[in-house]
């Protein structure tokens, strides 16, 4: 059976190499908007801001 809710997938990407590292859900009810997380980019070996895409 699939989930209920309205928890979606999406994807993470490095807002400086536009590379995609990280894949995450959330809750479209609390957070309408498109997130940005402080998270670790493996291509520019530093913490930056990820942005998320569709």
């Amino acid at each position: 059976m699939a989930k209920k809710g309205s928890r979606i997938i999406i994807k993470l990407s490095c807002s400086q190499c536009k590379e995609i590292n990280y894949t995450t859900e959330k809750s479209k009810k609390n957070d309408p908007e498109k997130i940005a997380l402080a998270k670790f980019c493996a291509r520019c070996r530093k913490t930056t801001e990820h942005k998320e895409i569709k």
